[in-house]
């Protein structure tokens, strides 16, 4: 299976999980989640190879910057995570210790994505004709600072969303969720140690293919847990509704 097809893959499974979860807007930890999913959809549109011939050649020729589609993916897709941690913390942390939970993502990720900026920016190497993927392009020192800066930050978040989930999942009610996030996390995890492995040691030694085949298997994972999480919980209240034809009877 190609990059393009599991690409499509998981953009149909986060387009699933918004769509299943549309009325969640009511509940903040609900909305949380559900705009998870819809800034990681859009963080897989952004990083498709289909979007290095549409919008990759408009966005060099206004910045003179190459790749910066796949700079405003990552950065939605550390967001997506922010959104599942956010969504953890609602449920489990005190109102009044909150902002202090949040502090620990919320200034670590701006650190990050302006990092990422400066770097991408900066790089000699994306200031000429971009090339199709982003992983092909030679990294030179500003490069090098990118993709660890990036590692970095996805694997901490990833690692502080475990956490939570595990910590969620005493709940009998939410423990198959939270496995199931878990292991879409580890897939995360996996996904971007092989990537810095890419990077730090050798650009031939791994494949974009796997690279990008547990990234993406880890994204659908994740939506369709969200999604069928919603569904059970609605299921007993559409069972408590009446028919549309049925007689109201009045006490």
């Amino acid at each position: 299976m190609t990059q393009s097809a599991l690409t499509a893959l998981a953009l149909c499974f986060c387009g699933g999980a918004i769509w299943v979860r549309r009325k969640s807007w009511r509940i903040r930890w609900d909305r949380a989640l559900t705009m998870s999913f819809l800034f990681q959809g859009l963080g897989f549109a952004l990083c498709a190879p289909a979007m290095s011939r549409y919008l990759e050649p408009a966005l060099f020729r206004i910045t003179g910057v190459a790749h910066l589609r796949d700079f405003f993916g990552h950065v939605l897709f550390i967001c997506a995570i922010c959104g599942v941690i956010y969504a953890c913390a609602c449920r489990l942390v005190p109102d009044r210790e909150l902002e202090s939970v949040l502090y620990k993502i919320e200034f670590p990720g701006a650190i990050a994505g302006g990092t990422m900026l400066a770097a991408i920016t900066l790089s000699h190497n994306l200031s000429r004709e971009p090339r199709p993927d982003f992983l092909d392009v030679p990294c030179d020192f500003w490069l090098r600072v990118y993709w660890l800066t990036y590692g970095a930050i996805v694997m901490y978040l990833l690692c502080f969303v475990v956490r939570l989930l595990w910590v969620l999942r005493r709940d009998p009610r939410s423990r198959l969720t939270a496995d199931l996030f878990i292991i879409a996390s580890g897939l995360g995890v996996v996904s971007f140690a092989l990537l810095l492995t890419r990077i730090i040691i050798n650009p031939g030694l791994v494949a974009r293919f796997w690279i990008s085949t547990p990234s993406c298997v880890a994204g659908g994972l994740a939506a369709f847990a969200a999604a069928w999480s919603w569904r059970e919980r609605m299921r007993p209240r559409s069972r408590r509704r009446p028919p549309p034809n049925s007689t109201r009877r009045w006490a």
